[in-house]
């Protein structure tokens, strides 16, 4: 049987921070499916179960709670982790309402997302990948 590496699905409308986020996911192994609107999310979700989303919950076309109840609506994300990433605190109860365990504020250090998410991961990742942190700071 083949395994492939787990996936995760960056939501994230900051040009920048969504290419930070998914350069730093891949190189400890993860496949990357990045969406820069919670249009773009949808459409992705609508074909990919990823195991992780990494969520901001502001965009210029909606915010992050629709993504949340689309998962949660859907049992074929059941397994799949969410993890909200965003610079306002205003969603954490709503988040947390809806079963969501894992948020933090913005900025999400390079070091953090790396720790957090080969922990929530675990035995999903392939071979622990050492990282060059020192190009991020």
């Amino acid at each position: 049987m083949l395994f492939s590496n787990p996936s995760v699905l960056v939501v994230e409308d900051n040009e920048q921070l969504g290419a930070l986020y998914c350069k730093v996911l891949s190189q400890i192994g993860l496949r990357v499916i990045q969406a820069e609107s919670v249009t773009e999310a949808l459409e992705r979700l609508a074909t990919t179960v990823p195991d992780m989303v990494l969520l901001d919950m502001t965009m210029s076309d909606g915010n992050g709670m629709t993504i949340i109840d689309y998962l949660k609506k859907h049992s074929r994300f059941s397994e799949t982790e969410i993890v909200v990433a965003t610079g306002g605190s205003q969603y954490q109860a709503y988040a947390e309402e809806r079963g969501v365990e894992h948020f933090f504020q913005k900025p999400v250090s390079v070091r953090m997302l790396i720790t957090f998410t080969r922990r929530l991961l675990g035995s999903r990742l392939p071979t622990t990948q050492l990282v060059d942190l020192s190009s991020y700071v």
